[in-house]
């Protein structure tokens, strides 16, 4: 016999995760993902989770007035071509290097810059040569 096989053999099983129950009252799926409510955590099955993602788009569309399929295609647009700030970054840099440059671009930290020829060394003139 292989002795790799027999290893595996001598191993214990891990145990399966547990099956969780979909939050809705009567569901008998089982969840696939949690979603954030105001109240807590919630456990959804497929089913009970793309009706949330409707009903979610659904109230969007309804707050911003956008009842025909034009209007829709016509918000997508003019959001997909907003002007956006790729400067968050400086605002909640993750990096020791990106808090640097966000420091020096935000004018945070003074960082001096050298003047040509400030530090150099006065020419004696009574040295010859």
């Amino acid at each position: 016999m292989n002795p790799a096989l027999a290893l595996l053999r001598n191993q214990d099983l891990e145990p399966r995760r547990q099956l969780i129950d979909c939050a809705y009252k009567g569901c008998m799926s089982h969840a696939i993902c949690q979603v954030k409510r105001k109240q807590g955590w919630a456990n959804l099955c497929d089913f009970h989770y793309a009706n949330d993602n409707a009903d979610s788009s659904y109230d969007y569309c309804a707050r911003h007035g956008l009842t025909t399929t034009e209007k829709k295609i016509a918000h997508t647009k003019a959001m997909l071509t907003a002007q956006k700030d790729y400067r968050a970054w400086m605002q909640h840099p993750k990096t020791a290097l990106a808090q640097e440059f966000a420091d020096k671009i935000l004018g945070r930290v003074f960082v001096r810059e050298r003047v040509p020829g400030e530090d150099d060394e006065p020419i004696d003139e009574e040295i010859s040569i």
